[in-house]
């Protein structure tokens, strides 16, 4: 996470897979498998996920994957993984009232500003690893995170939303049931090296 680039995929309606009320995840999978060095051994597996549901007793879950390269590459993916645990979950982000505290008021708090509490979770998160006793100089971690909120709410004339924030080459997709027992697929997430490579970033 040396340089910080967010793009940030907004407001992708997904009511085949979320119903009103509490958010409804029937599974949560992840899977991981370490690489293999130059000498045909095992490296440490680098690689942590991130899973928290009903945030804060709200309809807000959080899904991330970080995957960590370099000598400490473990230890960044894992302290990026708590550190954002902590950044999210806590209520004073949101509103100093937790009783006033709901989706609706989340969704709100996350974009205003130009997404400004969604940028400031990043580059705050490098700046908590640069003061980590471990390497995070020649070492790091990807980054990307969906917060699925359930929202019934007329101000913002909004239903169930998806957020994606991304930094690195992680992909996050959508995979939804279509007809006739097949999968309909959807990209939540721009190929963040082919994007900068356009707008002329080596």
């Amino acid at each position: 996470m040396k340089d910080v680039n967010i793009i940030i995929n907004l407001a992708i309606n997904f009511d085949e897979i979320m119903k009103v009320g509490k958010c409804n995840i029937s599974k949560v999978g992840f899977k991981t498998r370490a690489g293999n060095n130059v000498f045909g051994g095992r490296k440490t597996n680098q690689d942590s996920n991130l899973q928290l549901v009903n945030i804060l007793d709200t309809r807000m879950c959080i899904f991330g994957v970080f995957d960590g390269h370099g000598e400490q590459g473990h230890r960044c993916s894992g302290a990026i993984k708590n550190y954002l645990i902590n950044y999210f979950s806590n209520s004073s982000l949101y509103s100093e009232d937790m009783s006033l505290i709901n989706s609706s008021i989340i969704y709100e708090k996350l974009v205003e500003n130009k997404h400004e509490k969604l940028i400031y979770a990043y580059h705050s998160t490098e700046n908590y690893l640069q003061k980590q006793k471990f390497d995070s100089f020649f070492s790091g971690s990807t980054a990307v995170i969906i917060i699925i909120l359930g929202i019934k709410d007329n101000k913002f004339n909004l239903d169930n939303k998806i957020i994606c924030v991304n930094s690195g080459d992680s992909r996050a997709i959508m995979s939804h049931k279509g007809d006739l027992k097949s999968y309909n697929c959807v990209k939540l997430i721009i190929n963040l090296q082919k994007f900068l490579f356009k707008l002329g970033f080596p």
